[in-house]
């Protein structure tokens, strides 16, 4: 399974770009090796994907149920149990709980 990042947090996990390069070996290789890193990340081809959006079940009393992510009600039909719903149908919020 792939993991998806932000492009923005992985070039910050490079560090600030140094402002006080000298014409050393070894600052031009940093500086280098820093602009090549950065190039890298920016290359990588972004994915099409959908984040992830939580809400539970709410209760309005009886069997009425309403999403917390997006409002939408439903009904238990008769029954005032929680929804077993994983997901709501209108949103497709993961009604599982929150993201550990």
């Amino acid at each position: 399974m792939s993991d998806y990042i932000s492009r923005e947090k992985a070039i910050n996990a490079l560090g600030e770009q140094p402002l006080n390069w000298n014409d050393s070996y070894a600052s031009i290789t940093e500086r280098a090796m820093w602009e090549e890193h950065k190039a890298a990340i920016e290359n990588i081809p972004s994915e099409n994907v959908k984040p992830v959006v939580y809400g539970k079940w709410g209760h309005l009393g009886a069997d009425e149920w309403f999403c917390t992510a997006c409002g939408h009600v439903i009904t238990t039909d008769g029954s005032w149990e929680k929804p077993e719903k994983k997901y709501c149908e209108e949103c497709g919020a993961d009604m599982r709980g929150e993201q550990k």
